[in-house]
Formats: structure tokens, sequence, C-alpha cells
């Protein structure tokens, strides 16, 4: 054949004799398979390693042309390529930017990448071709593609010279663009265009220094859609490495709707309907809503960058800091000045009686407290009233009524916006905050879930003949059965059963009923013992009474506590061991004197309970 053209000539290479054997023993050791052909593409040589990858006998593949290994497909066009190569037999990649596949014995193809060189040996020039299969490259290439594209993070992956190479489904949608309008642009398509010219400096910086990190951490980011649109990002860098290049792949967190939640807890705040006042770790004031200047009397501006002990009267002012050391050395969500009697002052120098409760907030790793200030000088104006009269009765219910409207008004709004940012606060910033302030987030979900339960209790309590409703027919039969289907969870969790007999129809109050059923038959549920809780609801009629009997085989109860847990707030076990508010009972009784009936119970250590509330027997004409 003629002589090579341009380039260097291939290395000459005795395969004669002992030095032929020697050069077959070395090739058969290499980890890649290697065949060896002459111009005319016939096969002089094929290593151990390409006879097991191909699954050929050696002298199925010797002689034979090497568009063997090809699939039926490619063959045709082989034959011209391999000329070409031969015409210039420089060491490079075959098939550069082409998929390349190769055929077993079998039929069976698989994806290969192959490597060409020439030598030349007794005067001829041989090709030599390293095959390897990509065949489990390939398997993890489309792992990592399905895996990046069904994200449900928008991720993007780009090259070293910024070229998109890669933009998942939830990318696509985010920036609005279809699959083909991103692959092979530039990324900075998607940056406002006032920072594209610094982008691609920032860029390069990463590359030159490639590390998992925030990027533009401090800084606020913002991402460009297709129809010029901009929105807040966040956005997570990470270098993936291949043997050829570097690429940098980054998951993209549209921020809009974090945005807009912390615009509503601003907006919340300020239109609590009671003072709210957030101060960092120094005591000054960075953030005092509506309430808490009017409250006070100052103006906007006159709050915020000064320290809290402004709101402090003058006696208490020196000893204020210390206090405000101590709790953020162990901040909880609680009341401050627990057993005391708080004041403020106002902007006059005029003080005022209130109620602090005390939230720790942390934002982005700086420590604040969030503190809600009720003013009580309605509550005890009226408090003082209420002791000068003289009807216990209509004094308890007076007191009851104004508790119902202090707690709904006053305390149910601000805990739910404090539970319900606090749970925003742990949903937005999880796993990026410290096990300390997560932990401090948790307390305050917490404690205002608590809160809230014992106000949604005494407002349930004092409605029991305040805003209680007329009496109609009720099947009690239905009603147990809708309560079962309430506490559902809670029986399949515990392996619980309910059974109950035919009950009777009763006239009364359906609510005030169905909580009776709720709390007898969920506090068997909780009580239980060892074995998975046995409720059963049966009803006997004596005389004009219908006695309604829930028994359990709970733990069961002292016969000493009998009378006493039917008190308002009476708990025989503690918030820790057994949540609850110990209204739940006293509701009970309450309801069923409202019926004309009572409750009593029958019960001993270890041998369950029995809750028997009489009603009267409904009258027929």
């Amino acid at each position: 054949m003629t002589s090579p053209g341009s380039g260097s000539s291939p290395p000459e290479v005795n395969t004669r004799g002992l030095e032929a054997v020697h050069l077959a023993a070395i090739l058969d050791a290499v980890p890649t398979a290697v065949v060896v052909i002459d111009d005319r593409g016939s096969i002089e040589y094929v290593n151990a390693q390409l006879l097991s990858l191909f699954g050929y006998e050696r002298d199925e593949l010797i002689g034979h042309p090497v568009e063997q290994l090809l699939p039926a497909r490619f063959r045709a066009a082989h034959p011209r390529l391999r000329a070409g190569f031969f015409d210039e037999p420089a060491a490079r990649p075959m098939g550069a930017e082409r998929d390349l596949f190769g055929a077993r014995s079998d039929g069976t193809e698989f994806p290969v990448e192959i490597g060409l060189s020439a030598i030349s040996s007794n005067g001829r020039i041989l090709g030599v071709a390293a095959v390897v299969d990509l065949t489990e490259r390939k398997r993890h290439e489309r792992r990592f593609r399905a895996t990046v594209e069904s994200s449900p993070v928008a991720n993007i992956m780009v090259d070293e010279t910024g070229t998109i190479v890669l933009a998942n489904a939830e990318a696509r949608r985010l920036f609005g663009y279809a699959e083909h309008e991103l692959v092979g642009r530039g990324v900075e398509v998607l940056v406002p265009e006032e920072h594209r010219d610094a982008h691609a400096g920032l860029r390069s910086r990463f590359l030159a220094a490639p590390s998992a990190r925030q990027m533009g951490s401090g800084l606020e980011l913002h991402g460009q859609r297709s129809d010029g649109t901009r929105f807040p990002v966040e956005i997570g860098l990470s270098p993936v490495s291949t043997a050829e290049e570097t690429f940098v792949l980054a998951a993209v967190l549209d921020l809009t709707e974090r945005k807009r939640h912390e615009r509503r807890f601003q907006e919340t705040v300020q239109s609590a309907p009671i003072a709210m006042v957030m101060v960092d770790g120094s005591g000054t004031i960075v953030l005092a809503n509506t309430e808490t200047h009017r409250l006070f009397g100052y103006e906007d501006s006159e709050l915020i960058g000064r320290k809290v002990e402004v709101l402090v009267p003058p006696a208490s002012r020196a000893m204020h800091p210390d206090l405000r050391g101590v709790y953020t050395d162990h901040p909880s969500s609680r009341r401050m000045g627990e057993g005391r009697d708080l004041h403020g002052v106002r902007s006059d120098g005029s003080e005022l009686p209130v109620e602090v409760g005390l939230n720790p907030v942390d934002i982005d790793g700086e420590k604040f407290v969030l503190a809600a200030i009720v003013d009580l000088t309605e509550r005890h104006r009226l408090e003082d009233g209420l002791r000068e009269s003289n009807e216990a009765l209509e004094r308890s219910n007076m007191e009851l009524q104004q508790f119902a409207y202090v707690a709904s008004h006053d305390l149910q709004t601000p805990l739910r916006s404090v539970s319900g940012f606090a749970q925003l606060l742990a949903e937005d910033y999880g796993g990026r905050l410290d096990d300390t302030a997560e932990d401090w987030i948790r307390r305050i979900i917490s404690g205002t879930e608590t809160m809230q339960t014992l106000v949604r209790d005494l407002l349930a309590f004092s409605r029991v003949d305040s805003q209680a409703t007329p009496f109609s027919e009720i099947d009690l039969g239905q009603l147990v059965d809708e309560v079962v289907e309430l506490l559902e969870p809670s029986i399949c969790e515990l392996g619980a059963t309910v059974e109950r007999s035919d009950l009777p129809v009763v006239k009364g109050d359906p609510s005030q009923l169905m909580q009776v059923f709720e709390n007898l038959i969920g506090n068997a549920l909780k009580y239980h013992g060892d074995d998975p809780p046995h409720v059963r609801v049966v009803a006997e009629r004596v005389d004009a009474m219908w006695r309604v009997a829930v028994s359990d085989n709970g733990m069961g109860i002292d016969a000493r506590h009998h009378e006493r847990i039917f008190e308002i707030f009476r708990r025989l076990h503690t918030q820790q061991d057994i949540p609850g508010t110990g209204i739940g009972l006293a509701v009970v009784r309450r309801v069923a004197h409202r019926h004309g009936g009572d409750v009593s119970l029958e019960s001993a250590p270890g041998a369950g309970s029995t809750f028997t509330f009489t009603i009267p027997v409904l009258e027929t004409s």
C-alpha cells in the first residue's frame, strides 16, 4: 500500500519469533480488548479480552473481516472509513462525536468506545483498535439523567464554557423553555441581563476551585424566565467531574413562595390584634407592629432601633437586661415573669398591666425574641368588678364569657400566627439551621399547640351553658358511630376495638353529646393498659332515665381520685407522660347536668373503668 500521508510514521514492531510471542502475551494481559487488522480489514490478532467481550473463539476471527465485529447496519460503510484511517494512520478516537456499537457473536449489540492507532510491522501498516465496553457507563448515564429529569428541583448542568448540556423538566417549566431552547445555549440566558457580563467571571472562579456550595451566599439572587420576568432564587452548585472535563450541576430553588410567606409574616405581625415586638440579641427592637405603637403611644419610627427597655417601667429597667440575658441563655416558649404582675410604660410615662409571651426565633443563624404583649387593663377592670358581685353563679358565667371572648380574639389569632410561621420556618429552613435552632422552633410549635388546645377546651367548657343550641331528637347509636369514625386513626394505630349495643333515641344538644362520647371513648384509648384497648358502649333504662355506660380495659383509677377527676384542670398524669388539659371530664359532667342527668365512675387500678352518664328518657305523646 502507499506510504502514510502527513503525520508521524507508525512505530516499527517485529512480530516474528520470540518478540511476537512476547507481544501476544503482553496484549493478552492488558485489561482492554484489542484487535489488530491489516489495510484490507482482515483480522490478524485478537487478545483474550476481545474474545471474552465479543463471545468468539480465536479461530472464528483470525483472517476474517473486522466488519464481523460490527452491527450489520454499519458494515457497508465501514470499509470506506477504514481506508480513510490507513491513508492517515494517526492515533485518534474512532467516530468522534458519534455513538459506536459492537456486535457479539450472538448478534446482540452494545455501546463501545474505540481508540485507533497504527504500527509498522515488516514493512506493512497495521491498525490497532482498543475497544472499551460502555454498557455500564451508559447505564449509569441513563440513571443519572433519569434521576435529574424526575427531580422536583430545577437542575441545570453546564460545561466549562458555560454551555447548557442538560436541563430537567422542572428547570424547563420554571424558566419557561422547551428542551431544545436551552441545551446548547449559554447559561447566562437564565441570568438577568444586568448581571450577565459578571456571571462569566464568577463561573470561571468556581471552576478554578470547584466545591459543593451555595451560590452568592448572602446575596439576593434572581433568575429570568423566557418571557423576561424575574423571580427570586436560591442556587446550590456542585462540580461533576468526568475523565474528559468538569461540569457544574446547579440546583435552582424558586423562592417566590417563601418570599411571599415572609411578606405575609410581616403583614400578619403588623395586623395582629395584640402588640408584638421582636428584638435582637442585644435587646434592640427590630420590629414593632401597629398595635404596639397604638398601645404604647409611639409613632412608627420611634421604636425601631431603640432598646426594648424603653417599654419597661423605670423601676424595673436596671434589672431587665440581666433577665433578658438569662432568657437568651435558656430560650423557650413561655410567659414572661411567671407568677409576677408585669407592667409596661407608655410614651407619656403612664403604666399599664400586661401579659407577655416570649418565643425564641432563629433566622439565618441570628437569634431574635418575639414578644406578644397583651394589655390586661380591661381584664383587670372586669375582674375587679366581678369580685364585687354577690352572686357566685353569675360571676362564674361572666368570667367564662369574658375568657371566651379574650381567648378567641386575643389569644387564638396570634397563637395561630406564631405556630403557623414557626412551622413555615421549620419547613423552609429545615436542614439549614443548626440543631439548637430547630429545637427552638419545635418548642415554639409545641408550646403554641398546647396553648391552642387549652384555649379550645376552655372555650368548649365555657360554652356548655353560654352558647348551647336547642335540644333535638338524637340517635345515640348513630352519634357513637360518628365518634368512632372520627377516632378511627387512633383506633387503628392502637389495634383497639370499639363495640356498642343498641342505643336509644334521646333529646339533647347533638354537639355537646358528641363531646361526651368523644371524651369518654378518647380517654379509654389514651389511658390504655398493656393490652390493646377494648371499649364497649351500652345503655340501660332505669325508671325515667337512661344509664349510658362506656367501659374499657385500661389502666384504671384509684377510688380516692374518682371525684377529683371531674374537676376542671385536675389531672392524674403529667403532661409529659400523657398529654391533656384536664378539662374533658369537667365538660362531660357539665353537659350531663345541662341535660338533667349526672355522671359517675366505677374503676380500680388495673381493672379498667366504666363511666356512666344519665339522660332522661324521651317522652312520647
